[in-house]
């Protein structure tokens, strides 16, 4: 009987190396990771078991994507029935699932939920009061194979491990959208997506927020609030749902990384386009980002041919400073308004009055 391949992974610019990724993303179950390393060598052709030990250099991230799409037909109606229940602008039930995708054991006790997220208190009430999990099972009656709920604790509970990988891995700003809810008004942050080789940058630029962060008008997320043992890939999707501007830091090493491309930039454009995020540019050497099409609608803060790395320190630092003063400009309307819609058509200095989101 031929032995199969051993896989090797690669972690291609993540924090962590893949094979740690793959124990994270299957919690704890035998299926999911299977599933896994099985698309980890599906994307490689490997398909069968053969007579010789190997090793297969895969992307983690793809076959994750691949698991999710196999097992989203089972689960999206329930999850979506499920975080629908309330208003419109109820996002308890979405962060409830949440909550109870991160559970050792699948079982997450209300008493203790309401210890730890007093927030979702008159929620959890209202769902026991309620019986809302039979309106659940009312409109999806398969519901009741995957997900229970113990009415003598009360607690909901995870009969399927697949459901748990679906919840850990589906951003809530997806699960938000699909249930007809609106995650404009959640939005209050501030995310910025850089290069590690620039970050004497990104430090640069923090201290020119310090003064909002400090004043409680934004808090500021980049990659470096990533708390040792958090899943980063789920860290940083929570970091995007929750962004109301997001400054990307584009140098050459910015557009060359797949990592920001695939896990920060793409998502950060689908919240520009649907809850209207506000994308500022800054150039930091020269680059092909007038030849990078998903960023040509947005306005840069300074011009591509004058990027900062060619300017005088105090050019720099005047750069810099309008700004943070574009993001408080940015934050103060969005709380007194809708979404802002501006045009793009010219560079700095007239950044700060000309705020870019992305134009249908």
């Amino acid at each position: 009987m031929g032995r199969p391949f051993r896989p090797h992974f690669d972690g291609h610019n993540t924090p962590d190396s893949g094979k740690s990724e793959v124990v994270r993303a299957a919690n704890g179950s035998l299926n999911i990771a299977q599933l896994l390393c099985f698309h980890l060598c599906a994307l490689q052709g490997v398909e069968q078991t053969r007579a010789e030990t190997a090793t297969v250099d895969a992307d983690v991230e793809a076959a994750i994507s691949r698991v999710l799409e196999q097992v989203e037909p089972k689960f999206a109606e329930t999850v979506r029935r499920f975080v629908s229940l309330g208003t419109r602008r109820d996002f308890t039930y979405a962060e409830m699932l949440k909550e109870l995708a991160q559970t050792e054991d699948g079982f997450l006790s209300f008493p203790l939920l309401e210890a730890e997220r007093p927030d979702l208190t008159s929620g959890a009430k209202r769902f026991v009061a309620g019986h809302f999990i039979y309106a659940v099972y009312d409109k999806v009656p398969v519901a009741r194979n995957h997900l229970l709920f113990d009415e003598a604790v009360p607690a909901p509970v995870i009969d399927d491990p697949q459901l748990s990988f679906y919840l850990q891995q589906t951003p809530k700003s997806k699960l938000l959208r699909t249930a007809g809810k609106s995650t404009a008004s959640n939005r209050n942050r501030v995310f910025i997506s850089y290069s590690h080789s620039d970050s004497e940058w990104l430090q640069r630029l923090r201290v020119h927020l310090k003064p909002l962060e400090r004043e409680n008008v934004v808090s500021i997320w980049d990659e470096t609030k990533i708390k040792v043992g958090r899943v980063w890939r789920d860290e940083i999707r929570e970091a995007i749902d929750s962004a109301r501007v997001a400054i990307l830091l584009v140098s050459a090493s910015f557009l060359a990384s797949d990592f920001i491309m695939d896990n920060e930039l793409l998502p950060l454009l689908e919240a520009a386009e649907d809850d209207g995020a506000v994308i500022m540019v800054v150039i930091l050497s020269p680059s092909r980002y007038r030849q990078t099409r998903s960023l040509e609608k947005f306005q840069a803060a300074n011009s591509p041919e004058k990027p900062l790395s060619g300017m005088t320190f105090n050019e720099q630092e005047e750069i810099l400073l309008k700004l943070s003063e574009a993001v408080d400009d940015a934050l103060a309307r969005i709380s007194h308004g809708p979404s802002l819609e501006v045009s793009n058509a010219s560079f700095e200095p007239g950044f700060p009055q000309a705020l870019s989101t992305l134009r249908g």
